[in-house]
């Protein structure tokens, strides 16, 4: 695995997100899964922030990519980082960094978005708003 370098000063955006006990598995840690669920809550809330638009903008999960550092076994609020890392011209990365109440990096995970016509079935550029929007949101300091 490569090694992983976070500071908070490298994402503009962050959301905490309640843990569950229902989230938990057999060995108290928070189940690998529920992390996948995480990581779009505060992808929706990103989204939002910067002027998603989910009647008029189609958007489609493409790949997942979690990469399990240390795990959780309390029943804290978790804190998610994320920031837009790669933008092409029908897509764009997002890098979510999960903290644990210690401030412990505990989760980096990426994520491929793909903008997408679900009339046309195809996918489609980014819309030129998002993508101003996406460089403004992640300059700003």
């Amino acid at each position: 695995m490569p090694q992983i370098e976070f500071s908070k000063d490298d994402f503009q955006f962050s959301r905490v997100v309640q843990v569950r006990w229902s989230d938990l598995d057999a060995l108290n840690h928070i189940n690998n899964a529920v992390y996948v669920t995480y990581l779009e809550e505060a992808r929706i809330h990103y989204l939002e922030a910067i002027g998603w638009n989910w009647d008029t903008e189609g958007l489609i999960l493409a790949k997942n990519e979690v990469n399990y550092l240390s795990p959780i076994t309390d029943i804290h609020d978790v804190t998610i980082y994320i920031r837009c890392s790669r933008m092409g011209s029908k897509s764009f990365d997002l890098e979510y960094a999960v903290l644990d109440y210690k401030d412990q990096l505990a989760v980096f995970a990426t994520t491929v978005l793909v903008t997408y016509d679900f009339k046309a079935h195809k996918s489609v550029a980014v819309p030129e708003h998002i993508r101003l929007s996406i460089q403004q949101f992640e300059s700003s300091n």
